[in-house]
């Protein structure tokens, strides 16, 4: 596994992962919004986790006006 800071390449990936481990998630949770309130706060504090350089997880530590400290993980798909 490797760990890096997120990159606006990985908005997809990020995205699908997102609505695949939260699909009940509520209107204020939308992906797309919390990435770019991520990203205009505490961006150095974003990353991604890959594994066969595909995204396996996010982590994303500090306030960014929704979620503390999150750690999102799901298996990579074979």
């Amino acid at each position: 596994m490797n760990i890096r800071l997120y990159q606006p390449s990985d908005a997809e990936s990020v995205t699908t992962l997102w609505k695949e481990v939260f699909p009940d998630n509520p209107p204020h949770s939308i992906p797309e919004v919390i990435i770019s309130k991520k990203l205009s706060l505490q961006p150095e504090l974003f990353f991604v986790a890959e594994i066969d350089c595909a995204i396996a997880g996010t982590i994303m530590a500090g306030y960014d006006g929704h979620r503390q400290g999150s750690l999102v993980e799901c298996q990579p798909h074979t």
